[in-house]
């Protein structure tokens, strides 16, 4: 009797975990195949074997400090009504518009200036600018400021633009001024001091702070403001609205006058809409600085095919001075110095140019020299980054 019962125990036990086990195969099979395969993070996929496809990074929702539930204090709710009347705090905290923010790069400048005074816009900036302001009169958007940094470059290309939306207020921001906003990564080939990164930093992190966040929960439309500063700052200002690391502002490239723009949704997501949009500008073929640039060997030649031991006026050196805005100094091997506007710094040498005969003799320099007036000026472009 006591062996019968010893069994029946036994096959109990073995009964018992029998069924435990089929119940637990049938539940990691069949039940929960969403909590085998999801992601906690916005059910995203897992793929077993292949690893799990998790974002790296959580975007911050409170990146602007701005969120409704953040600006009212804590409360302990203790009733129905405690909760209802916290609801509607919140709610009257919500924005109900957008924000967007057209950053627009200076035109093209001067680099050769030693000083921010003598670093203007060359006629191409000048061109530049123009052409960003006509296309941001067509965009017809209802434009809620124009605000400007103090450098002179930034100021000549905003008015540039301002003739093209003369009702549009104007402010200017010294907090937008060029500069290194934080250490790249990786780091520049040049070496510059850390107190470059430990001054302009934290004053381009504040006009980041400044104007970008969310609307107001009073402001009904929404507004558009037109920022023109710089490519660093405009870089960083895009990393860090966009949550990417603020280390990668360098690895970003940006061409002059171009526009980006930012919106900021009510409920605090960052939509980039175009980066660097230079769309607007004429083609390269057809650009009046495009064309000079391409018959700027033809004058050239002709003016150092002349024989500097027959001519007085030329010497050893070559050509001493061709035009105001063109190049002031030539010898056989090449340009040594750019004009007055700085257009550009290297023009391919010629080793060994022709003679006056020669050209004559072929006639197609002098030729295409006296029919086209764009061969009359000289004009290099070198379209730089700072």
């Amino acid at each position: 009797m006591s062996k019968f019962s010893r069994f029946q125990k036994f096959a109990a036990v073995l009964g018992v975990g029998t069924v435990s086990g089929a119940a637990a195969i049938y539940y990691n099979g069949y039940v929960s195949p969403k909590e085998q395969y999801e992601s906690p993070y916005n059910n995203t996929p897992k793929f077993p074997g292949v690893g799990e496809l998790t974002p790296s990074i959580k975007w911050d929702s409170n990146w602007d400090r701005r969120d409704p539930k953040s600006l009212i204090k804590p409360k302990k709710l203790e009733a129905i009504t405690d909760e209802n009347k916290y609801n509607a705090e919140i709610e009257a905290h919500k924005p109900r518009a957008a924000r967007h923010v057209l950053l627009i790069r200076h035109g093209q400048y001067n680099l050769s200036g030693s000083t921010d005074t003598q670093r203007i816009l060359t006629e191409l900036g000048r061109n530049q600018a123009d052409c960003t302001g006509k296309r941001l009169q067509h965009l017809a958007l209802p434009y809620s400021q124009l605000v400007r940094s103090t450098m002179t470059r930034a100021q000549e290309t905003a008015k540039i633009i301002e003739t093209s939306l003369p009702n549009v207020p104007v402010v200017d921001d010294s907090l937008l001024v060029e500069g290194c906003p934080i250490l790249p990564e990786p780091p520049f080939g040049g070496w510059r001091p850390g107190i470059q990164y430990f001054q302009d930093g934290p004053r381009i992190e504040a006009a980041f702070r400044k104007y970008f966040h969310r609307a107001s929960p009073k402001q009904e439309k929404d507004s558009y403001t037109i920022i023109v500063c710089h490519a660093n700052v405009i870089r960083y200002f895009v990393c860090r609205a966009l949550q990417f690391p603020p280390e990668a502002w360098s690895r970003f490239s940006l061409k002059h006058a171009s526009i980006t723009w930012i919106s900021i949704q009510p409920s605090g997501r960052v939509v980039l809409r175009g980066y660097g949009d230079a769309g607007h500008m004429p083609s390269e073929e057809g650009s009046e600085f495009q064309r000079k640039k391409k018959h700027f060997f033809c004058d050239f030649l002709s003016q150092i095919s002349r024989d500097p031991e027959n001519d007085p006026e030329l010497g050893d050196q070559g050509v001493q001075q061709v035009g105001v805005q063109g190049v002031q100094q030539v010898d056989v091997q090449g340009v040594q110095q750019v004009g007055p506007d700085g257009l550009g710094r290297y023009v391919a040498p010629i080793a060994n140019p022709p003679r006056i005969d020669e050209v004559q003799q072929r006639g197609e320099i002098e030729n295409h020299r006296t029919n086209c007036l764009t061969c009359r000026q000289l004009i290099l472009i070198s379209e730089t980054y700072d």
